[in-house]
C-alpha cells in the first residue's frame, strides 16, 4: 500500500508521499518537496476516472509541504499538485456525477479584479469558513484580473524578487496563491476556478478530487467543441497530470489543491483566450526563477475555437456541476467578505526593502 504521512508542524519536514504501485518501469518512488524531480506522464483523452488508475493506466501523485514552513501561515495545512508518480487511496470514488448527486453546491462567481490579493483572500476565506462548516460546499468562477500567481516554492527560490518585478514591469499583479505549483497567469480572457469541499482527511481524497476537475472541465470543453487531453506535456508551464491540453501541443487548463484540516481545496485557471500574455510575462518570470520550460506548450482555447467567450466556458462547468449536485448561485456574505480582507495580506508578496 501507498504510504502517506505527516511530519510534526514545526514546518521542519514536509508530507511524504510513498508509492506501492509499479508501472511500466516506475517503482517506488518519493515526493519530498523537490518539485524539480520529475517523472513524465503520459498524455490521454481519455477522462480519467477511478478505474483508469486501478490499471495503472494514469500516472499521478501528489507533492505536499506544511504551510507552516511560511511564517506567514498560522494553520496546519498543505500544497498539492500533481506530478507523475502513482499513489494509492481507498477505492472509493465520492466525487463521481453519482456520489455528488443530491449534494448542494453553493456557487459564486463574484470577482476583484482590482483587488487581487483580496481576490485570493477570498478564496481562501470560503477554504476556512467550509473546513469550520460555516459554510457548504462551494465552487467559485470568476473572471480574474492580472495575475501572477506564485507557489511557495516560488517564494524560496533565489530570483524571486526579481520574478515578482518582472511581473510588475510586464503589467501583471504579483500574489503567492491557494494552490502548489509553479507560477501560472491570469488575466481577463480565464476562468479562475476554486472548488472548497468539506473533508474528514483531505489528505485520502486527493486524486480523486483531481480526477473529478479534470473530467467536468474536459466534459465543460468537449460541450462546446473543445477537444483536449489530460496529463502533462513535456514542457509546459506549472506543470501537472492533470492539466488540460490540446493535442498534446499546448497547455489550456492547470489545476493544484490546498488542504487544511477539515476542508480540502481544489483551484486552477482555464485560459480561454490571451494565451500570448501568459507567454509574454511567463518567460522572464521564469528565466529568474531558475524554472525550464517551453513558451509554445502555453496557448488558449481561442486557438482553436475563436468564438468561445469565458461566461460559455463558466455556464458550461456549472451544467457540469449542476449534473453532480444542488446548484445554489450565491452572493458572498458579509463574513466572508471580511475574513478575505482579513487574509489579503498574506498573498501579497513579502520581499522586504
Amino acid at each position: 500500500l501507498g504510504l502517506l504521512r505527516q511530519f510534526d508542524t514545526s514546518g521542519r519536514e514536509p508530507f511524504e508521499i510513498l508509492s506501492g504501485s509499479k508501472t511500466e518501469g516506475e517503482g517506488r518512488r518519493r515526493a519530498l518537496g523537490d518539485h524539480d524531480r520529475r517523472g513524465r506522464g503520459r498524455v490521454s483523452s481519455q477522462p480519467v476516472t477511478a478505474d483508469t488508475t486501478s490499471t495503472a493506466e494514469w500516472l499521478v501523485a501528489a507533492r505536499a509541504h506544511h504551510c507552516s514552513q511560511c511564517k506567514k501561515e498560522d494553520e496546519s495545512s498543505a500544497h498539492v499538485y500533481a506530478p507523475q508518480e502513482t499513489i494509492n487511496e481507498a477505492p472509493e470514488f465520492p466525487y463521481s456525477a453519482s456520489a455528488m448527486v443530491g449534494r448542494e453546491i453553493k456557487l459564486i462567481t463574484q470577482a476583484f479584479p482590482d483587488r487581487e490579493a483580496l481576490d485570493t483572500g477570498v478564496s481562501h476565506a470560503i477554504l476556512k469558513r467550509v473546513a469550520l462548516h460555516e459554510a457548504p460546499e462551494t465552487v467559485r468562477l470568476h473572471q480574474p484580473g492580472r495575475i501572477v500567481a506564485f507557489g511557495r516554492q516560488d517564494a524560496v527560490a533565489s530570483g524571486y524578487r526579481e520574478a515578482v518585478a518582472a511581473t510588475i514591469a510586464a503589467g501583471f499583479t504579483p500574489v503567492e496563491r491557494l494552490a502548489g505549483g509553479r507560477a501560472a497567469v491570469f488575466h481577463e480572457g480565464t476562468l479562475a476556478f476554486s472548488w472548497a469541499t468539506p473533508e474528514d482527511d483531505p489528505r485520502t481524497g486527493i486524486r480523486h478530487r483531481f480526477e473529478a476537475i479534470a473530467t467536468m472541465i474536459q466534459a465543460a470543453l468537449s460541450s462546446l467543441g473543445v477537444s483536449t487531453n489530460v496529463g502533462e506535456i513535456p514542457g509546459e508551464y506549472c506543470p501537472g497530470s492533470y492539466s488540460l491540453n490540446v493535442g498534446g501541443i499546448f497547455k489550456v487548463m492547470g489545476v493544484g489543491q490546498r488542504l487544511i484540516a477539515g476542508a480540502a481545496h481544489v483551484g486552477g485557471v482555464i485560459v480561454v483566450s490571451g494565451g500570448d500574455h501568459v507567454r509574454r510575462v511567463l518567460v522572464p518570470v521564469y528565466e529568474h526563477l531558475g524554472v525550464p520550460w517551453e513558451p509554445s506548450t502555453a496557448g488558449d482555447i481561442a486557438r482553436i475555437k475563436p468564438d468561445v467567450t469565458v461566461d460559455e466556458v463558466r455556464k458550461a462547468l456549472v451544467d457540469q456541476f449542476r449534473a453532480r449536485g444542488s446548484v445554489v448561485p450565491s452572493g458572498l456574505d458579509p463574513a466572508t467578505l471580511e475574513l478575505a480582507n482579513q487574509l489579503a495580506d498574506r498573498h501579497r508578496p513579502d520581499i522586504g526593502a
